[in-house]
């Protein structure tokens, strides 16, 4: 089975999410070829992309954040993306957090000095809050209830200083055929969250919003990165 199979079923109406993470994760070994193990010498389309976009993301992270920072990585899998983040910022708290139990046992056996922890960010705010978090490709699976998405996510944040929302997720070079009328590029990826933002603006919530698109040559997805800075709140 692919990894679609799990996730999505294809049926006479469109594509259809089922979010079968867990059976996913427990009949993989390398779920998405997230480790990018397979990528040395190969032409891997997912380890190189993983590979690619990890990058990406520290990068212009770097030129964001500070250095006493708590980040978490929501949508962690098995932990290779916090694992670098760590390795970028050794002085931060970094944790990870995955709506599946087995991803965060293989995470959790992957890198034992990280803490990792079983959430499902549409069932609420997560139990501490971070100053950085970070939405790790998990669009697809959060769109059709995106108010709440957006909602639990500022929960999470500390904002009793200057915070992050990021949002990092592939983009389809060929036409998708799941939400495509809401997101098709890092434009409508962009508008999608600053609308969203503004609904919960009460005069306390002051945004700035960076967007980064970098186009992968030779593979099927390109990589769209937004950064959410939002001012410390003051009531």
């Amino acid at each position: 089975m692919s990894s679609y199979d799990y996730i999505f079923r294809n049926t006479r109406s469109g594509f259809k999410f089922t979010g079968d993470f867990e059976s996913f994760y427990l009949n993989e070994n390398d779920p998405w070829e997230q480790s990018a193990s397979q990528n040395e010498g190969k032409n891997n389309e997912m380890a190189n992309f993983y590979e690619i976009s990890r990058q990406k993301l520290i990068d212009f992270l770097g030129s964001h954040i500070n250095n006493n920072d708590s980040i978490c990585e929501c949508g962690c899998g098995t932990g290779y993306v916090t694992k670098s983040l760590l390795t970028k910022f050794p002085n931060q708290e970094i944790s990870g957090c995955d709506i599946s139990k087995t991803a965060i046992e293989k995470a959790t056996q992957n890198f034992q000095n990280i803490d990792f922890f079983q959430h499902d960010i549409l069932s609420g705010p997560l139990p501490q809050k971070y100053n950085v978090l970070i939405l790790s490709n998990i669009l697809w699976y959060v769109i059709h209830d995106f108010e709440n998405l957006i909602m639990n996510s500022l929960t999470s944040l500390n904002r009793e200083r200057e915070s992050f929302l990021v949002f990092q997720n592939a983009l389809f070079k060929s036409e998708q055929k799941y939400f495509k009328d809401i997101v098709n590029s890092i434009g409508t990826l962009t508008d999608l969250f600053v609308n969203e933002l503004l609904k919960f603006n009460n005069n306390s919530l002051g945004i700035e919003v960076t967007s980064k698109y970098s186009r992968c040559h030779k593979m099927k997805h390109d990589i769209g990165i937004v950064i959410i800075k939002l001012e410390k709140n003051n009531l």
